[in-house]
């Protein structure tokens, strides 16, 4: 754990950015793109980012924002894949993001489905620390960014958004440190204090569900529907959500030759299965 005593510039530090499918996690939105960019005082240590492939479509909403299409990220690694990479850099660091608890949510959620545990992180954000200490029209990264004259290229991709968080941070740390504020316990009272995880309990599936997210592969499973009926079907899962405490599977579903939403609780069995044979082939 890092010393909250310790003065800002002797720490390692972890910008991370993340760009996703939508933005509600408990939704089954994933992320499609990531990036670290780790420092400690003013060098550069490593420059990381990734696209990865969410195994769900990309929204249209957030295809306007990032650019990110399905067809982009169609090669790309799964999150699992990744996950202990990802993990290695963040390692020992305090993490800095510019609205952090949206991309630390997005985290959770994707470290739980490749069974990897969040390690527990210092987070600074960006966003609150300069809600709570500057004035300013705006409290985006791109008008802070302006406000500031950083150069921020390539908005809203990940690696373009913690490069301007990084340069964001340095701006905000010389400001606090005329007032006083120096260490990494300053700066978490400067921004209101620790951040605090709404984003609920983990989304809980079988491990054989959690394999076939990371792999893209089938299940057969017996299905009992609201009117008690069993079907047997071979599935496709591209997600999990949570709504209103109830967890969902989201797959395709090969009787149906359509997308369709299971809940988990009427699951009553699953096996792996090899993909049947398109029609027609």
């Amino acid at each position: 754990m890092i010393d909250l005593g310790l003065p800002i510039e002797t720490v390692p530090l972890a910008f991370l950015d993340v760009e996703t499918t939508g933005l509600n996690p408990s939704r089954g939105d994933r992320v499609c793109e990531v990036a670290v960019l780790r420092t400690r005082a003013d060098t550069i240590e490593i420059e990381w980012s990734r696209l990865v492939n969410p195994q769900r479509p990309i929204g249209y909403g957030a295809f306007r924002v990032n650019g990110i299409s399905g067809a982009l990220v169609a090669s790309a690694p799964c999150f699992g894949e990744i996950a202990d990479e990802l993990l290695g850099i963040l390692h020992g660091t305090v993490l800095v993001a510019h609205n952090a608890l949206f991309d630390l949510a997005f985290l959770k959620l994707e470290l739980d489905l490749a069974q990897r545990p969040l390690p527990s992180l210092i987070a600074l954000d960006t966003l609150r620390l300069a809600r709570n200490n500057v004035t300013a029209s705006g409290y985006s990264l791109a008008a802070l960014a302006a406000m500031y004259g950083i150069v921020h290229e390539d908005a809203h991709r990940a690696l373009g958004d913690v490069r301007a968080t990084h340069q964001l941070f340095r701006r905000m740390v010389r400001l606090l440190r005329a007032r006083g504020v120096s260490t990494v316990g300053d700066l978490l009272r400067a921004q209101g204090g620790v951040l605090r995880d709404r984003s609920g309990p983990a989304v809980v599936a079988a491990p054989a569900v959690r394999r076939a997210l990371q792999e893209s592969s089938c299940l057969r499973i017996r299905y009992r529907d609201t009117h008690g009926s069993v079907t047997e079907r071979i599935i496709r899962p591209t997600q999990l959500s949570v709504r209103f405490g109830q967890t969902y599977l989201v797959a395709y579903c090969f009787l149906r030759r359509a997308s369709r939403t299971f809940a988990m609780d009427r699951i009553e069995a699953m096996e792996p299965v090899d993909a049947p044979p398109e029609r027609g082939s």
